[in-house]
């Protein structure tokens, strides 16, 4: 028997027996799970309803393949030598996937860094080799020809405003120098205000607010057989929208106050994009956090009296019948309002994210597309001229495919198949980018060409990666997994507390098979050894960096040699010429 409620109680709470929590549990989520049950509608709300559901990731998406809760096997037999366990099947599996993604980062970014080693010495000439050796006189074709002088004059453009610019900066005086750096200052002031401004707005919609208002609009007991609400669609985007719209807006701000710090063209291309990092990294972990804070407990506990009451009490209270809430929803003094599956509900706001994100850029292509379109041909007004001239920026969109990435890796755990759904996402921002280039913007103009800013790049993609891995791993050690759903809603540890955290499982796991395998998995899974492993890894990379430095100084050096070398040479040259001049004058003047 699943359903134990206290039939006098106003609030209605589903308590099931502790014994039986997880079998119980199940069968509550399961009873949302109504597929694609659409017979009391027509044919325009069905549609309607389906499209939300697709684009919210709820009802029949929510049980379907993409989430954590459609995994909720667990199964475990033996096999042989080895015992199969579904729950850390899901684990080993996962693991393996970061693995990989782990080796496909840190072999690029140590390949940047060969190859960047390698060009450091030829910086210092960059506009003798742009002029002297860039060139391709195997070039036949009328547009390629075209295309290489123009890049050309692209580059000289850019390189010579760079001359200029660090000219300006040698000549400014001291007024001059505190006048600017006073100016710094204060747009980096109101750039803290605006970045803390965002956090504070993303983390009271998406942990505090938007629960609150699904709650007192009733919408998640909206199921398939009713179209919901239009206000229920939008506050459910609306943590997502809020994210999608900081990291839109904020880059334009950031963009328009750079201008007048008035740095050099690579400082300004770094500052900016340090800043968008900072931005879309900060957004990213606020949402997950805000998320953490409203599942970090346990589900509530209680003790049924025997005239059928039930009194809300800590799990370590003794009680001769234990029951157990399936979810924190609608229940007072509670101290954080757990859902009945939150690994889904998770995946689904990130799964949100990934489909506004994808929107958002769509948008903003249209509204691109139509300024150039309309406003672009009209160039002799320098009005239209300025809204209509669009330029094609690599690193901004850089920026986003790795933001993307950055999101599937933090819902991977969450939402197994949101892998597929970010390459589907890939293709069609490839598709927006060639119509964006094709149709849209005209190729960039001046200093930022020459910059090459892949180390941020490359640097920005290994951060989130480590801090997505720290997240899901906090998560893992400290949140107790739903009762209800996935393939940890029925593990059973020895933990102190009764509450089996799926860290403690995987370790208990380990320890019951004889295989090496597992206890040396065991040993790396450690956090102790991990944290170490972490500092590691953040000590190659500084020797790296350090080494790198290394070569450029020992380059500049045997350069600055070459030079003196060659001077050396050209002035016993000139004196050995004139020497030999001297002396062919003082005979011709010496009489025969």
């Amino acid at each position: 028997m699943c359903d134990v409620s206290d039939p006098n109680d106003g609030l209605h709470l589903p308590w099931v027996p502790l014994s039986n929590a997880s079998e119980c549990c199940n069968i509550q989520y399961n009873n949302g799970n109504t597929g694609f049950n659409f017979e009391n509608l027509n044919f325009g709300e069905s549609v309607s309803k389906f499209l939300q559901d697709l684009l919210q990731g709820t009802n029949w998406m929510e049980y379907s393949v993409l989430f954590y809760g459609y995994y909720s096997g667990t199964h475990t037999f033996p096999s042989g030598d080895w015992s199969y366990n579904f729950g850390l099947e899901y684990i080993v599996v996962f693991l393996i996937v970061l693995l990989i993604n782990l080796i496909v980062v840190v072999a690029s970014t140590t390949k940047y860094m060969r190859t960047k080693s390698r060009t450091w010495a030829t910086k210092s000439y960059r506009m003798s080799h742009l002029i002297f050796a860039t060139w391709d006189h195997n070039l036949a074709q009328e547009s390629a020809i075209k295309t290489l002088k123009k890049h050309i004059q692209t580059n000289m453009t850019g390189l010579t405003e760079n001359i200029k610019e660090t000219t300006k900066k040698r000549e400014l005086k001291l007024g001059g120098k505190v006048c600017l750096w006073a100016t710094r200052v204060f747009i980096n002031v109101v750039i803290l205000g605006l970045l803390g401004g965002a956090g504070y707005g993303i983390y009271q919609f998406t942990g505090i607010l938007v629960p609150q208002w699904l709650l007192e609009q009733n919408c998640s007991n909206v199921d398939n057989t009713h179209a919901p609400s239009f206000l229920c669609f939008v506050l459910n985007y609306v943590p997502s929208l809020t994210i999608t719209v900081a990291n839109i807006i904020l880059p334009l701000i950031f963009a328009f106050v750079i201008k007048f710090e008035k740095y050099s063209s690579k400082m300004e291309l770094v500052i900016h994009l340090a800043r968008s990092i900072v931005l879309r990294m900060a957004s990213l972990i606020l949402a997950f956090l805000s998320i953490y804070f409203t599942v970090n407990c346990n589900y509530t506990y209680g003790c049924k009296n025997p005239d059928g009451s039930v009194d809300i009490l800590t799990q370590s209270s003794e009680c001769q019948m234990p029951v157990e809430l399936c979810s924190n929803n609608n229940v007072p003094d509670t101290p954080c309002n757990k859902q009945l599956c939150w690994e889904s509900y998770l995946g689904r706001q990130f799964y949100q994210l990934t489909v506004v994100d994808f929107l958002g850029q769509l948008v903003v292509f249209l509204v691109d597309l139509a300024r150039a379109k309309l406003i672009g041909s009209k160039r002799k007004n320098k009005i239209f001229k300025f809204l209509g001239s669009i330029e094609f920026t690599i690193s901004k969109h850089v920026l986003d495919i790795v933001y993307s990435q950055t999101i599937c890796w933090l819902a991977m755990f969450y939402a197994p198949l949101i892998t597929l759904v970010t390459v589907i996402k890939m293709m069609l921002l490839f598709l927006l980018r060639w119509l964006y280039v094709r149709f849209v913007c005209k190729p960039t103009l001046g200093k930022q060409t020459v910059i090459q800013p892949s180390s941020l790049f490359k640097g920005f993609l290994l951060l989130a990666f480590s801090l997505s891995v720290i997240a899901l791993a906090v998560t893992m050690k400290t949140v107790q997994p739903s009762v209800s759903c996935g393939p940890f809603r029925d593990v059973k540890c020895s933990a102190p507390d009764g509450a089996c955290l799926i860290y403690d499982f995987v370790i208990e796991s380990l320890r019951l098979n004889d295989s090496w395998f597992f206890p040396v998995l065991e040993f790396f899974l450690h956090p102790t050894v991990l944290w170490l492993l972490i500092v590691l890894f953040i000590v190659v990379l500084c020797f790296a960096c350090v080494h790198g430095r290394s070569q450029k100084r020992l380059a500049n050096v045997l350069l600055n040699e070459l030079k003196r070398t060659n001077m050396a040479n050209v002035k016993l040259q000139i004196t050995s010429e004139g020497d030999q001049l001297l002396r062919a004058s003082e005979r011709r003047s010496t009489p025969l």
